[in-house]
C-alpha cells in the first residue's frame, strides 16, 4: 500500500488532464503536476507534536510543511488547525475551515429512552469512542472506572476500541465489572444508542467526530478543557481539567439527576445543529466556488 501510495499513484496522477485537485492525504501534495491547482485537506498537526506515532513521521511531515505552502488552498476541520498552521508561517488567506459532519441522522427520541434508563436502573451509562494510542489518553478512561468501581458509584464504562496489546495488559491488572469493552463495534448507532454521557480525556485533537456523533443522539458530553473541545463542544457538555478525576466522576453523577440529564441532553441536540449535512455541504461549495474562480 505504501509503495503504490508513493511512487505508483503519483507517477500515474503526474499525467492526469485536471486544473484542480483535491487531495485528502497531505503526504500526496506533489502528486500532480506543477499547472494544476491543490486543495489540500489537513486534519490535524499531531505528527509534528509529542504525540507523534514515531520520530520518522516527524522528520516526514516537517519536510511536509514546505511543500504545503505550495497549496493553493488548506481545508482544515476547526480553528485549533488553523492557528497551528499560521504558527508555522501559513497565510491565513489561503486557510478555510470547514467544520466536519456525521451521516447520523439527528435523534431526539433517545433522550427520553436514557431519562427513562436511567430512571428506571438507578444506573448511568458513559463511553469512550476512540483508538488505542498515547494522546487518546485511554488511560483516563480505565482510572475513572477504577475510581467509579471504589467509590461504589452507580456507573457504568463502555470502551469502544481495538486495544494493543500493552493496554490489555494494563486493562487485566485491574478489577473493573464495570467495565465492558468493544473491540470491533459494527453499529456504533447501536452503541450510542446504549449511552447515556459521552467522556473525550483525549490530549490531543483536529476534531473529534465522536463529539459530533453524540450531539446527533443529544447525549451530554464531559471533555478534557482544550481547543478544539472548547470550539466544538459548547454547550452541549462540560469541558474538565484532566488533573482530577474526581471531578469528572462528580460531573457524570450529577447527571443522574433525570431533570439535570434532560436539560444537558437538550443543550447537546441542539448543538448538533451546528454540524449538519446541510451546513456542511454549503460550506464545501463555498470554499470550492472561491477556489474554482481563480483556476
Amino acid at each position: 500500500m505504501g509503495i503504490n501510495r508513493l511512487f505508483c499513484f503519483k507517477q500515474k496522477m503526474k499525467s492526469a488532464e485536471c486544473d484542480l485537485a483535491f487531495i485528502s492525504d497531505p503526504t500526496l501534495i506533489r502528486t500532480f503536476g506543477p499547472n494544476v491547482k491543490a486543495v489540500t485537506f489537513v486534519h490535524d498537526l499531531r505528527p509534528l507534536t509529542e504525540y507523534a506515532d514515531r520520530k520518522v513521521t516527524t522528520l516526514i511531515y516537517r519536510h511536509l510543511l514546505k511543500n504545503l505552502k505550495e497549496s493553493s488552498l488548506l481545508i482544515v476541520p476547526s480553528m485549533k488547525t488553523k492557528v497551528e498552521l499560521l504558527e508555522f508561517g501559513f497565510e491565513k488567506d489561503r486557510i478555510e475551515v470547514v467544520i466536519e459532519s456525521t451521516l447520523f441522522k439527528k435523534t431526539p427520541s433517545h433522550i427520553s429512552e436514557s431519562a427513562d434508563r436511567i430512571t428506571s436502573s438507578g444506573k448511568i451509562t458513559v463511553a469512550y469512542v476512540a483508538q488505542d494510542k498515547p494522546h487518546k489518553n485511554i488511560v483516563f478512561f480505565l482510572e475513572l472506572a477504577k475510581i467509579a468501581h471504589l467509590q461504589g458509584n452507580k456507573i457504568e464504562f463502555i470502551l469502544v476500541s481495538k486495544l494493543k496489546r500493552s493496554t490489555k495488559e494494563q486493562l487485566n491488572s485491574f478489577t473493573l465489572p464495570n467495565l465492558c469493552v468493544v473491540e470491533n463495534a459494527e453499529n456504533m448507532e447501536e452503541v450510542y444508542s446504549n449511552t447515556d454521557v459521552l467522556i473525550y480525556p483525549s490530549r490531543y485533537e483536529g476534531f473529534g467526530i465522536p463529539l459530533v456523533e453524540a450531539m446527533a443522539f443529544g447525549i451530554p458530553i464531559i471533555a478534557n478543557d482544550i481547543e478544539p473541545m472548547k470550539e466544538i463542544v459548547g454547550d452541549a457538555g462540560q469541558l474538565v481539567p484532566l488533573d482530577s478525576p474526581v471531578q469528572w466522576i462528580e460531573c457524570i453523577t450529577q447527571l443522574l439527576d433525570v431533570n439535570l440529564y434532560r436539560e444537558s441532553a437538550e443543550k447537546s441536540i441542539r448543538q448538533f445543529d451546528n454540524y449538519s449535512q446541510m451546513k456542511f455541504l454549503r460550506r464545501v461549495r463555498q470554499v470550492f466556488q472561491k477556489i474554482i474562480s481563480e483556476v
